[in-house]
């Protein structure tokens, strides 16, 4: 298994079981952007990284096309329980200037 997904209260969380890896992205991308499209039920999306220890070039597209994709859903989105190298790409790039860090 790749991904947990939780809807609960509006809310679409998904948290990645394996790292943000050039082998691993694509298949992420694709079992989240059909959630996504399947599930009406959310307005909020969380990407939970409590799993994913390093952030790749890779992982940071994917990042920005979650955020685009549900911006143009006129969803909002937000990444959590980022680690503090995780944290510092994020700020580096001024993500938090986005959408939500936590």
């Amino acid at each position: 298994k790749m991904i947990d997904f939780v809807i609960e209260n509006n809310q679409l969380t998904c948290s990645p079981l394996k790292d943000f890896s050039a082998g691993n992205i694509p298949e992420m991308h694709d079992l989240i952007v059909q959630k996504l499209l399947k599930s009406e039920q959310w307005e909020l999306l969380v990407l939970d990284c409590t799993n994913v220890t390093a952030l790749s070039s890779i992982g940071v597209n994917l990042m920005i096309g979650l955020f685009k994709m549900s911006k143009s859903m006129d969803k909002e989105f937000k990444i959590s329980n980022c680690n503090e190298s995780i944290l510092k790409v994020l700020k580096l790039f001024k993500f938090d200037r986005q959408f939500s860090i936590e």
